[in-house]
């Protein structure tokens, strides 16, 4: 887990798919959350996580939920992004 910074959760979907969800954390540097979205797609760009051309990405700054690290950094399937919702993956408070 991450000692500084945020949560970023972004999806992957078309409108017919989901295509999986990846939780990144990103530094805070108290940017806006424009900035933080930017920084979470380059930093999956760079862990090479993408389920395909055809999926557009919708994403949201957690600021206050840790997430496990199991569930992190990975494209995460609709089972676990449920599940990781619910709460079982989460960590505790921020």
């Amino acid at each position: 887990m991450s000692e500084v910074g945020l949560t970023v959760w972004l999806s992957f979907a078309t409108d017919e798919t989901f295509g999986g969800l990846v939780i990144v954390d990103v530094e805070d540097d108290n940017k806006e959350d424009e900035i933080l979205m930017l920084d979470a797609v380059r930093k999956t760009i760079l862990l090479n996580i993408n389920p395909g051309p055809k999926y557009q990405v919708v994403g949201r700054v957690v600021r206050c939920i840790n997430v496990a690290d199991q569930f992190k950094n990975r494209l995460l399937s609709r089972e676990e992004a449920e599940m990781v919702e619910q709460g079982p993956g989460l960590k505790g408070r921020a």
